[in-house]
């Protein structure tokens, strides 16, 4: 685990890890890309990055629970934070893997994971904390 408010260029593995530690996640690619899959929801991505159309280094793509949390964030941090013209009106937002605190990258994915847990295994986990 890396110092809380540290910097660092984050990658896949980072990502995948943080992924593969929250409850009940499960990784598997698809279409040669990388995604993390939250248990029940087994068609819907929660994370993946893109092998072409994107801006250059590693990227996440990370749902979030409405439009109004893509907006905040993109506003707060658009040196971290994107989107692109695919992604408008859709709840997920872009995030430059280099670019992001430790700390942060894992909100973000714990964050995603909330946004499409099944409510149940969502509490459960929340009571554990």
């Amino acid at each position: 685990m890396w110092p809380l408010g540290t910097m660092f260029a984050a990658s896949r593995s980072d990502c995948r890890r943080r992924a593969s530690g929250s409850p009940a996640g499960l990784r598997r690619g698809a279409c040669g890309t990388k995604a993390s899959y939250g248990s029940g929801r087994s068609g819907r991505q929660i994370t993946k990055r893109w092998a072409s159309a994107r801006p250059a280094g590693p990227i996440l793509g990370a749902r979030v629970e409405h439009l109004g949390i893509k907006e905040a964030l993109i506003a707060e941090g658009p040196e971290v934070y994107f989107t692109t013209p695919h992604f408008d009106g859709y709840p997920a937002v872009l995030v430059r893997l280099d670019a992001i605190a430790a700390d942060d990258l894992e909100e973000v994915i714990v964050d995603a994971w909330f946004a499409r847990a099944p409510k149940r295994l969502a509490q459960e986990y929340a009571d554990s904390l």
